[in-house]
Order: C-alpha cells, then structure tokens, then sequence
C-alpha cells in the first residue's frame, strides 16, 4: 500500500508467498493471511497509526536476521506484482528496511 492503494495483483503475490514459500510454512498459514488483512485494514482505515502499527510488528523481525532478509525480498516482489515499482514502493521498501535493521541499498541496487 505504499502508493496508497493494494492491487489485486500485490494482494495475489502475497498470498502466492504465503502458501508457497518453505520459510513460511512455519507459520499458520491462515493467522498470517488474517494478520496481513488486519494490517490492511489499519491501515486503509487510519494510515498513520495502521503504518506505525504495522512496523511495530515488522521491527520484532529485527533479532531474525534470515526472516528480515526474507521480508525485504517480499516486499520488494510484491511491489513489482503489478508491473511497476514506483518510487513511493521503493521508499517503502526503504523503509522496511530501516525498521528491521537492513541496508536498504543491498536490495533496491
């Protein structure tokens, strides 16, 4: 949503990430969909406070170091999903970077 609106296609590569990424299947597959769609509607619904929301989830990922780089990567897919990965996807991915303690130009070069 960093461009402010979730695709179609976003939404599908995330759930394609989801169900088919080995990392993953660690997880609940359905709690992390229903987290995902928590998080959307917190942030559709107030973007400030639903974006600080959702980092405060991300930067408990800080002490994985293998799921941060993980996540980087994803976001970084998922903002390509829909054929173009403009500039505010791009900070975005920026800034997931920060929050999880990355070098965001090791993923955006």
């Amino acid at each position: 949503m960093a461009d402010g609106y979730l695709d179609a296609s976003e939404r599908q590569k995330m759930l394609e990430f989801v169900n088919q990424s080995e990392e993953l299947r660690v997880f609940d597959s359905q709690k992390v969909i229903q987290k995902f769609n928590f998080f959307i509607s917190r942030i559709e619904h107030d973007p400030v406070i639903g974006r600080a929301e959702a980092f405060r989830a991300l930067g408990k990922m800080r002490t994985k170091p293998e799921m941060a780089r993980l996540i980087a990567r994803y976001s970084i897919a998922i903002g390509y999903a829909d054929g173009n990965f403009d500039p505010s996807e791009k900070q975005m991915v920026s800034d997931i970077c920060r929050e999880l303690g990355l070098n965001a130009a090791e993923f955006l070069s």
